[in-house]
């Protein structure tokens, strides 16, 4: 056999790698034979310079092969159309395997292979093998981001009645896309399709899926098409359309659509009531039923919240309200979404007071409280300790003392439905005026730097710009 220098690694592996989604580029059954180690005239030219032009760098391409005879062993050669055998720079590899297994044979694309690809063509030869199929990883994007499941399942055994079921359809999963599993910590996990009654399982799905899970302990799945499509479609008796999460060793706390949404936990009081600060824009026109979320405005010594049903960008202070003593995780994604500054200030991280006092020019901080009172009010109390630490992902709101006309240093609260505007009666300010200020927000509660004409709320107050 002659020497062929290693420029490029040439892997074989036996199972496929679960997180690889792959478009399938051709199938069919071509002999791999001997005739010089070459490629001959019955080779199908299936993958052309225009598709390599098209291949990302660091792409992998799947050649599936079947031996014909192991006695000899079979060969897997890439080589151009031009019979250069050395011009893609890639060994080749003889496979030692049983007779009749499918050979996954990876070939990745660098600059060098379409550079040589580009001038020659490209082709595959070898011999006692017969190959059956040529595919490409893709990556597969998120879906939008949506809380699938949370709660607390260990799994303990190695067959599917013991782990945890999934009906994709039921929760609106129909397309490819990634699941995200939050976990106690690394283990071994399955994730198969509930095949109507267990027959044949593990059937379609995907093996150790564990060797991912990243330092949030998060396991990154990907679904293809045809996987869900197994899932979701065809009709059985409610099982069919289920996918079941089974393994040893880890406990599944959530599952969701995106990473970022298993990020975002926000456990409310005896109230229902928690204040909220992300460093992801938060999708909350997607919270689950039941959950709203408030921006307030401050005018004086009152706060007024306001119900928000879009989405609002990183550093958005909020107030939360849903079930008592209950955990939610909110809807969350990446992107450009501008944040929706108002009266409550998201802390993303774990400051002492004195540094927010530093900050804010020593105004005083209030912090949500426990009630106390016994309305079943919340109530924002004032921090006097300079050594306190505000917990991160909360919200605080800063007021001036000057507001404050007795020593009580108590703030009133209100809610409405739609957005607060602040007072009812609009005072008109010139625009050289209100450049001055820098507290100054449109309706939605945005801070606006460069304000124009129109309808603003300035330090409370609603002013309409002339």
């Amino acid at each position: 056999m002659k020497k062929i220098f290693t420029l490029l690694m040439l892997s074989i592996i036996a199972v496929m790698n679960v997180n690889a989604a792959e478009e399938t580029l051709w199938t069919g059954d071509v002999e791999l034979s001997y005739s010089g180690w070459q490629p001959d005239a019955q080779e199908p030219a299936f993958l052309t310079q225009a598709d390599f032009a098209a291949f990302e760098i660091g792409q992998k391409l799947h050649f599936y092969v079947i031996p014909n005879n192991v006695s000899e062993g079979i060969l897997c050669r890439f080589t151009d159309w031009g019979r250069n055998e050395r011009s893609l720079g890639v060994d080749d590899r003889w496979l030692w395997y049983e007779e009749g297994l499918t050979h996954d044979v990876v070939l990745e694309v660098t600059s060098g292979v379409k550079s040589a690809v580009a001038a020659n063509g490209f082709a595959v030869c070898g011999n006692q093998a017969h190959l059956v199929k040529v595919t490409k990883e893709y990556t597969i994007t998120d879906n939008a981001p949506k809380l699938l499941w949370t709660g607390s399942k260990e799994l303990t055994g190695w067959t599917p009645g013991d782990g945890l079921n999934l009906n994709l359809k039921d929760l609106g999963v129909t397309s490819e896309g990634n699941l995200y599993l939050l976990v106690d910590h690394a283990g071994d996990l399955r994730i198969t399709r509930n095949s109507n009654g267990w027959e044949n399982w593990p059937s379609a799905g995907f093996n150790h899926c564990t060797g991912n899970i990243d330092a949030n302990n998060i396991i990154k799945v990907e679904l293809p098409q045809d996987f869900v499509d197994a899932v979701t479609e065809g009709e059985g008796d409610g099982y069919w359309h289920e996918i079941v999460l089974w393994g040893d060793g880890l406990t599944i706390k959530g599952i969701a659509t995106t990473k970022e949404t298993l990020l975002c936990p926000v456990t409310t009081d005896a109230l229902g009531y928690a204040t909220y600060g992300s460093s992801y824009t938060l999708a909350l026109d997607l919270l689950p039923e039941g959950l709203k979320a408030f921006t307030a405005n401050q005018e004086g010594a009152t706060l007024s919240f306001a119900k928000k049903t879009e989405a609002v960008g990183p550093g958005t202070g909020l107030l939360i309200q849903g079930e008592a003593n209950t955990t939610y995780y909110l809807p969350a994604k990446t992107d450009d979404t501008e944040p929706a500054y108002n009266a409550l200030s998201a802390n993303l991280k774990a400051n002492k007071l004195a540094d927010l006092w530093k900050e804010n020019d020593e105004n005083y901080v209030f912090l949500m409280k426990k009630n106390t009172t016994g309305t079943g009010n919340i109530e924002f109390k004032k921090l006097n300790d300079t050594d306190l630490v505000v917990p991160a992902n909360k919200a605080y709101v800063q007021v001036s003392p000057s507001v404050f006309t007795t020593s009580a240093h108590a703030l009133s609260i209100s809610f409405c439905e739609g957005e607060v505007t602040g007072i009812s009666e609009a005072t008109l300010l010139n625009i050289n005026e209100v450049i001055k200020n820098n507290n100054v927000y449109d309706l939605s509660g945005r801070r606006v730097a460069k304000p124009t004409k129109g309808l603003y709320i300035v330090n409370g107050k609603k002013v309409v710009i002339k």
